[in-house]
């Protein structure tokens, strides 16, 4: 990984993996539609003979669910800005959502880190 947040998110991972591994207790994966299960994602799908590190970055994100966004309407509303600016509104909003869902499980719920 590229930068400080981005290394500092994988090795916080890797730092949870490897405390559950200890524990005997099933691996987490973070979830796809987060930054960091993003990011865990890249690494483990990367070509490794083309492989190069990436930052952390809207781009990296699938894309949002298809009832996330009314796309006709932001198009006839906003224009392609409109549509770009909802669109990384609703990714940011989906991210945090996964990531306050996957924390409570694994904090609270059914994981327990």
């Amino acid at each position: 990984m590229e930068g400080y947040l981005e290394s500092a998110a994988t090795g916080i991972a890797a730092a949870a993996a490897v405390d559950r591994l200890l524990r005997k207790k099933p691996p987490l994966a973070f979830p796809r539609r987060t930054v960091i299960g993003s990011l865990a994602h890249y690494l483990a799908n990367a070509d490794a003979r083309g492989f190069a590190p990436i930052n952390a970055m809207i781009g990296i994100l699938p894309e949002p669910p298809e009832d996330a966004l009314d796309v006709a309407a932001l198009k006839k509303s906003g224009g392609a800005k409109g549509l770009k600016a909802a669109k990384r509104g609703a990714l940011r909003d989906v991210a945090l959502a996964e990531m306050r869902r996957f924390m409570d499980d694994a904090l609270c719920g059914r994981h327990g880190i």
